[in-house]
């Protein structure tokens, strides 16, 4: 239902996500843990397509199927 594959993001020139998969199938609960500024809610918001202007997916695929 979710796949990221491969995704890097960056915030201007720095690198924020790098080589992050994802797999979420229909009818699983998935949670995301890890320190502060780990990057959790920069994959939400890349997933969701809200990252911003400074924002910027420069790799990898992230794909939602119904």
């Amino acid at each position: 239902m979710l796949s990221v594959e491969q995704l890097y993001v960056n915030y201007g020139e720095k690198e924020i996500l790098h080589d992050v998969d994802l797999q979420v199938d229909q009818e699983e609960i998935v949670m995301i843990v890890g320190e502060s500024g780990s990057g959790k809610s920069t994959l939400i918001k890349a997933a969701m397509g809200l990252l911003g202007s400074d924002g910027l997916v420069t790799r990898g695929d992230i794909r939602y199927m119904n």
